[in-house]
C-alpha cells in the first residue's frame, strides 16, 4: 500500500502524507488541499526537499501535543 522508499528514506513526502491521512480516514484531512498539506509540510521541512525526515514530524508531534 505504502511506497517501501517512504521507509527506506526515512522521510514522508506531500502525496505520502495524503495517502497515508486517507487511508486512516484522518478527520482533519475533510475539506483539505494539497496545498494546505505541501504548506504544512514546508513548515515542518529542515532542509527544504518537500519531505519530513522523520525525526523532524516526531518533534512537530511532540511540541504540538504539549505546547
Amino acid at each position: 500500500m505504502y511506497s517501501t522508499s517512504l521507509f527506506n528514506a526515512g522521510k514522508i513526502s506531500v502525496s505520502e502524507l495524503w495517502s497515508v491521512f486517507k487511508a486512516l480516514i484522518f478527520e482533519a484531512v475533510a475539506g483539505t488541499s494539497s496545498a494546505d498539506l505541501t504548506n504544512a509540510v514546508s513548515k515542518i521541512d529542515e532542509d527544504g526537499d518537500s519531505a519530513i525526515e522523520l525525526h523532524c514530524f516526531a518533534d512537530f508531534h511532540r511540541r504540538e501535543r504539549n505546547p
